[in-house]
């Protein structure tokens, strides 16, 4: 009996295999190539514009003074200040002891720099640009950090404060429009670990934004107008208050630099 039938039978069903595969193949390329060009026509996120690039530095203040100093001093701007007596300094950073909040008032927790013209002209806002950024660490969860002016203040302020270990600075022109730079999350429960921690704050006039360890924070759109006031710089809390009309809003814990930058 032949075999030359069966044979041919087979090979045309190997080669019909063969052809249904290529043609799957193909198909498969064709739409993974059509996907692969819809991917690629996505647009990426627009990336997040880092703090402004030509902000100068004007003050900075080290926070190096040896155990028992009284004179706070800014290596870049040369301004001087005083050291609050409750201050601990230690050659590497200042401490800023446990203060119960709401407990009274207590003047030399806070360091201060005095209000003054060049003080005014380095750390005033104005229209333009300004940032400041911090090297700290605490454990607690409330108080001011630092600031420039305070509420009812005449001609705006800002301040970098703590609530609940997650920070956030705030902005306020003098014709009150605020804007505030805050941690993303913060309503669902995200806050900061105790550790050291490193935040910058910058007010354009057209937004304020956090970074947190170089990380970009939420921004708030729209203008704060102008900040330029008459009041003294303190770290560490209010520099005027009377834990009554006025609250005192201690910090506690430790701050190794800060610095200042601006147009």
């Amino acid at each position: 009996m032949s075999t030359d039938g069966p044979a041919r039978r087979g090979l045309v069903l190997v080669a019909l295999v063969a052809l249904a595969a290529l043609v799957l193949g193909v198909g498969v390329l064709v739409v993974r190539t059509a996907y692969d060009a819809r991917e690629r026509s996505v647009p990426a996120a627009e990336p997040t514009p880092q703090v402004p690039p030509d902000l100068r530095l004007v003050a900075r203040f080290e926070l190096d003074e040896a155990p028992g100093a009284t004179v706070l001093v800014d290596r870049v701007g040369g301004l001087r200040g005083r050291i609050g007596a409750d201050v601990v300094t230690d050659g590497r950073r200042h401490t800023h002891p446990w203060v119960e909040p709401h407990s009274g008032v207590f003047p030399e927790h806070t360091s201060v720099v005095p209000a003054g013209r060049r003080l005014h002209r380095l750390l005033n806002p104005g229209r333009g640009s300004f940032s400041v950024t911090i090297r700290y660490r605490t454990r607690h969860r409330f108080g001011n950090i630092a600031q420039k002016g305070q509420g009812e203040a005449r001609g705006g302020y800002w301040k970098l404060e703590n609530p609940e270990r997650a920070p956030r600075c705030m902005f306020r022109g003098a014709d009150g429009r605020t804007r505030t730079g805050y941690l993303e999350g913060f309503e669902a429960g995200a806050r900061l670990s105790p550790g050291w921690h490193t935040l910058t704050c910058v007010r354009t006039p057209e937004w304020v934004q956090m970074w947190v360890d170089g990380q970009p924070q939420p921004r708030a759109y729209g203008p704060t107008g102008v900040i330029r006031n008459r009041e003294p710089l303190s770290f560490g809390g209010k520099s005027s208050c009377d834990a009554v009309r006025v609250t005192c809003d201690y910090f506690s814990g430790r701050i190794a630099w800060i610095e200042f930058r601006r147009d």
